[in-house]
């Protein structure tokens, strides 16, 4: 079951994925497009040279608010027929409706944010309410209507959000994270100063108009962005030795300058990392997300398992065990003696090398020993017990073993599975050697009725 379902699903996928989506094309020959473009499923619609100067309205009704569509992103791609790349010269209209576009077309406006916008190819649409969006240019152009579901994207951003924010307080006291910020933070620090040296360059009145012309034609300066940022690939490609070096010379620099001053280690200042890295966390987890209320669920949520005490998790790991308690394997005599020899000559390691360290004061150890020789000794390598020390501990033991069954036996009654038991009296059908012969004292032994040795002893 599980087999078809699989099956079925990567069938399913791999039409979604390679159907070709409904396209719809001007031709210079109809130079009258429709007013309004209601846009459902994935669309291709090309603006020609006769069509420019008619409105195009493109609108979006929405989908329904479900929890499939947590990650879906309708979005228009705008190309330009020459480059693909859009026009220079295009504004775009947003809307909620076509008579909001049309009026926002048509009214004056004294300041125009467009000029500020800078130029792109992907323009989103609200995925659930109803929105509209155009487009003037005297350039032909292309529009593509796509609708992603999921936007991977917005899947990483959670993910992302969600790593970072539990991460955030081992990151923030973490050397090799301070070091790569440090870093990254001196290589952008580094285009900022080759641009204030080249103005140093300028004539002072030439570097005057050129801050106001700066300030006040931000249009100018975002196309330069955008330009700069076309092309940048081009430049890289073409100086990239030139680039590398430069990269790497403002890399080391500032790896030079955090290793002199050393990472943080002030407790404010690195709780401060940990709060902005947590925020920031929960920002990509807000933005992961196109409904607005699952963004807030799933930061309360991260907030709630952060905040949790320890106790919790504890008492569930607790009731886990109970529930299904874990298979406990016993230790075998050989078993626990091989781990004891292991474990013993493990430790005995670690107290050489710890003896051999700085860290141990020599002197006053030696000071406090009764033996410094034997201690000299053991450093080196020796045994850390002497052969009479073994077998004093030999004979100890085996003592020990011996009173113990002597106890039990005594014990009897209620111990009666530890009783002596009645060995018969051996019977010899030989005659002794004269060498040997029974002593005197031991009559009253052999007098005994329940007495079952004879000391014999040698002539």
């Amino acid at each position: 079951m599980a087999r078809h379902f699989l099956f079925g699903t990567v069938i399913t996928l791999v039409i979604l994925t390679f159907t070709s989506p409904a396209k719809v094309t001007l031709s210079k020959d109809e130079c009258n497009p429709p007013d309004y473009i209601r846009l459902l499923n994935e669309t291709n619609f090309k603006v020609n040279e006769c069509s420019l100067t008619k409105l195009i309205i493109f609108c979006h009704p929405g989908q329904k608010k479900a929890g499939w569509n947590l990650w879906v992103n309708p979005h228009v791609l705008l190309k330009g027929i020459d480059n693909g790349m859009p026009p220079h010269d295009l504004v775009v209209f947003y809307g909620n409706n076509m008579s909001d576009v049309k009026h926002r077309m048509t009214a004056k406006q004294y300041f125009n944010w467009n000029s500020f916008m800078l130029l792109k190819e992907e323009y989103q649409l609200s995925p659930f309410n109803n929105s509209c969006i155009s487009f003037k240019s005297s350039a032909p152009y292309t529009v593509h209507f796509r609708i992603k579901n999921p936007d991977f994207w917005y899947i990483t951003y959670v993910l992302l959000g969600i790593i970072i924010f539990f991460c955030a307080p081992s990151w923030s006291r973490n050397s090799l994270f301070h070091y790569g910020t440090g870093i990254s933070f001196g290589v952008l620090a580094s285009f900022l100063i080759v641009f204030f040296v080249l103005t140093r360059l300028l004539p002072q009145r030439l570097k005057t108009i050129s801050y106001i012309v700066m300030l006040l034609s931000g249009s100018a300066s975002l196309f330069m962005v955008q330009l700069v940022k076309n092309y940048l690939f081009e430049i890289i490609q073409i100086h990239w030795q030139l680039f590398l070096s430069y990269v790497g010379i403002s890399a080391l620099v500032s790896f030079i300058i955090v290793y002199r001053w050393g990472p943080i280690t002030e407790t404010r200042t690195l709780n401060l990392v940990r709060w902005i890295l947590q925020a920031l966390g929960l920002i990509l987890i807000y933005q992961g997300t196109q409904i607005a209320e699952a963004s807030v669920a799933i930061i309360l949520l991260v907030i709630t398992v952060y905040l949790s005490p320890r106790t919790v998790p504890n008492w569930i790991k607790f009731a886990w065990y109970k529930i299904f308690p874990p298979k406990v394997c016993l230790l075998t005599e050989d078993e626990y003696n091989k781990e004891g020899e292991e474990e013993t000559l493990k430790a005995l390691k670690e107290l050489r090398e710890y003896c051999r360290s700085p860290q141990c004061n020599a002197w006053n150890t030696v000071g406090q020993l009764s033996s410094p020789s034997r201690f000299a000794k053991f450093i080196a390598g020796d045994s850390h017990v002497t052969d009479d020390e073994i077998e004093q501990h030999t004979m100890f033991v085996q003592s020990n073993d011996f009173s113990d069954i002597e106890d039990e036996v005594s014990a009897g009654g209620d111990n009666a599975q530890f009783e002596q038991p009645d060995f018969p009296r051996p019977q010899f059908n030989y005659n002794l050697p004269p060498s040997f012969e029974l002593n005197d004292s031991d009559s009253d032994y052999e007098s005994e009725p329940n007495n079952r040795y004879h000391h014999l002893s040698l002539a």
